[in-house]
């Protein structure tokens, strides 16, 4: 599909980019990379996500020649050249071009690459079905290593989840920490329910903190749950009453099998549901709009 994006401050075809073998990104990774969704013309969670992107690039040292403004507006216009109501969209930006290697001394043009591509159709049935998590034979790396608040260009350890969770015919690959505790999914955060109250890892976990994580919490708490960020042990997971994942991908999924260990009685719990349907609310712009 030949759809127009915007690329260092022109609207032209994305066959057209004139892309380079020595870009930073195409040979190192070297960039950033924020994805969210359109719901309805409406970008979700926008300011957080132009904040992760305005992060991420600083952290990486990328020098950037667009405003936050200039990406609102970018997007609303790439939507209606598109033809698009309900999108994926991506923010891109790469160090430039090199020689080659890995020297950072040259003075190098960040490119920017805003785009926004149709939906690609899940399995809705699977929100009333729950899905299995299988835990990964990967460790999450430690915060000392990497700043999980940085959303490089790389995605490799989210890309070899889902080849592992393909494997096992899971929805995700759960991920412990170095110290064996909870962490996060290769594409989603896990929230856990016991006796009412929710837990999710907390950033000392060495999560990433995703902003529709955050929003869920704030749904969570809007309903009167407790919620509680902190250490998840394995037993305290399947333990657990209730399970769900979260992510701009996958929206909110109840989770009823962990490394084959049945979650409560195989089937969606009632808070779950109630989460389900508070974010559903809200993405078509029925309700919960002061949480935005």
């Amino acid at each position: 599909m030949d759809l127009i994006v915007y690329y260092n401050g022109e609207l032209i075809k994305n066959s057209d980019i004139p892309f380079s073998i020595y870009n930073q990104g195409f040979l190192y990774g070297d960039g950033a990379c924020i994805k969210f969704r359109i719901y309805n013309t409406k970008p979700f969670l926008l300011k957080e996500h132009i904040d992760d992107f305005f992060y991420t690039n600083e952290k990486l040292d990328i020098d950037l020649s667009i405003t936050a403004k200039t990406i609102e507006t970018t997007i609303k216009v790439l939507l209606e050249i598109n033809s698009l109501s309900n999108a994926n969209a991506m923010i891109i930006t790469t160090r430039g071009k090199s020689f080659a290697d890995l020297s950072v001394d040259i003075q190098k043009i960040p490119n920017i690459l805003i785009m926004v591509n149709p939906v690609i159709e899940k399995d809705e049935s699977l929100k009333y079905k729950g899905v299995s998590v299988c835990l990964s034979e990967r460790r999450a790396p430690s915060r000392s290593v990497i700043d999980r608040q940085i959303y490089s260009l790389s995605n490799q350890l989210e890309i070899l989840g889902r080849i592992e969770a393909k494997h096992y015919n899971a929805a995700d690959i759960l991920l412990l920490n170095l110290e064996g505790q909870v962490c996060e999914c290769a594409n989603s955060s896990i929230f856990i329910v016991k006796n009412k109250i929710l837990y999710t890892p907390d950033v000392e976990c060495g999560i990433r903190d995703l902003s529709v994580r955050r929003f869920i919490i704030k749904i969570a708490r809007h309903l009167r749950f407790k919620c509680f960020e902190g250490i998840i042990t394995l037993k305290e997971l399947f333990d657990a009453d209730e399970c769900f994942l979260v992510s701009n991908d996958l929206e909110v999924l109840p989770v009823v099998e962990i490394e084959k260990h049945m979650i409560s009685d195989g089937i969606p719990g009632k808070i779950t549901n109630q989460i389900i349907h508070a974010f559903q609310e809200t993405t078509k712009g029925d309700g919960f709009g002061s949480l935005l």
